[in-house]
């Protein structure tokens, strides 16, 4: 199958036929949802456990929800073009690949450039919040995850799409010791101020940009403008595998000094009830206080403010970021392997228009500047 598709040539592979590919893709990604929802259905009927039915439904519903991303024609929801508005009132709309990257660029390389922070009062901020929790602190004793950790870790690890390296959890899986091995000494190895070799490769990303919501015309060609869009990062596996062992030794620590208020984003919180507390509150609220309202009491009528972030977490200041992390007592080890999956990103796009021509670009480039070794100093002193 790679011969019918791929070549190799030197250090790149060419993809000989984009739409043979996409064809022999969908073919194959449907049978196995299919074949998914075969085997889900014949556990549901031999299963004689109600709890075990509901957890296999649970699955059922989600291979179907997966099977639903194909249409009938065996297409996917895939942009087609751009609409770029403009002051006459009829959008542009863009379906060369040349014009659709530079479209993607101009609109989301400002989103991520970088932004200045006002350090003082960021210090400000958070040493309130450091003089009420130090004795919830619990991270300065933390260790690297060594072998023994990535042995246990690397395989509950659950398949997903590769990164730009086309490197699957799979292959770590194969050969489990050998994989912990390596990637302790790597975490290691990512541990100082000394920059790791090959840096720009392990930080290399894949971008895709999925379309918001639905309209009536996605049946003849999805076409969105840039602010519709939905911007998606793939990291290489190796990545995603030290970041997420980092992230699986700091969990504890920091879900100790995590607001039991915060919903989401947490493990064993969930995003959803922060419906219904909005909602209780709401409710209570006008059975206490049932109005009627006028001009002279709305200063006691509460008010709900929401806001939707464009992309809350790659865009999420690394100066505040460090700040947070040196202020927690966290270890420089943790910081410094932080630190190194920050510097040198890179992120590629590639995606399939009008006549599934495969087409690739560089999107943005973005390297930290490195902080001042006093910038600890400033956290200490203030």
């Amino acid at each position: 199958m790679a011969a019918q598709f791929l070549q190799v040539n030197g250090r790149q592979v060419i993809n000989l036929d984009p739409l043979g590919f996409e064809e022999f893709f969908v073919a194959t990604r449907s049978s196995q949802q299919a074949a998914t929802i075969l085997r889900l259905q014949k556990s549901i009927a031999q299963t004689k456990s109600v709890n075990v039915q509901k957890q296999l439904k649970g699955r059922l519903s989600a291979a179907r929800r997966m099977q639903s991303i194909f249409w009938p024609t065996n297409g996917r929801l895939k942009l087609a073009g751009l609409r770029m508005p403009n002051l006459e009132g009829e959008p542009t709309v863009l379906a060369d690949p040349v014009a659709i990257q530079g479209a993607l660029k101009d609109y989301w390389a400002p989103v991520y450039a970088h932004k200045e922070i006002d350090m003082d009062a960021a210090i400000k901020l958070f040493n309130i919040f450091r003089r009420r929790n130090l004795h919830k602190f619990n991270f300065s004793n933390l260790s690297l995850p060594d072998s023994d950790f990535f042995e246990e870790y690397i395989p509950k690890l659950r398949d997903s799409a590769t990164g730009k390296n086309g490197i699957p959890y799979s292959a770590y899986k194969a050969v489990v010791p050998l994989s912990a091995h390596i990637f302790s000494i790597h975490t290691k190895y990512m541990s100082s101020n000394s920059q790791p070799v090959g840096l720009q490769n392990f930080n290399e990303q894949l971008l895709w940009f999925a379309p918001k919501g639905v309209t009536a015309e996605d049946d003849f060609g999805v076409y969105r403008e840039p602010s519709q869009l939905r911007t998606i990062f793939g990291s290489n596996t190796d990545c995603k595998i030290v970041a997420g062992a980092i992230a699986s030794v700091l969990t504890p620590a920091t879900l100790a000094v995590t607001p039991d208020i915060q919903r989401g984003f947490c493990r064993g919180r969930q995003l959803s009830l922060n419906v219904v507390d909005l909602d209780s509150f709401m409710r209570a609220f006008y059975v206490i206080f049932p109005g009627p309202w006028n001009v002279r009491n709305l200063e006691n009528l509460p008010v709900t403010a929401l806001y939707d972030f464009c992309n809350a977490f790659p865009t999420l200041l690394h100066e505040w970021l460090f700040l947070v992390l040196i202020g927690l007592q966290v270890p420089i080890e943790f910081r410094w392997v932080i630190w190194w999956m920050y510097s040198l990103v890179s992120a590629f796009s590639s995606g399939l228009v009008m006549d599934l021509c495969c087409f690739s670009f560089w999107v943005v480039s973005k390297q930290v500047v490195l902080l001042a070794p006093s910038f600890s100093y400033w956290v200490s002193t203030q």
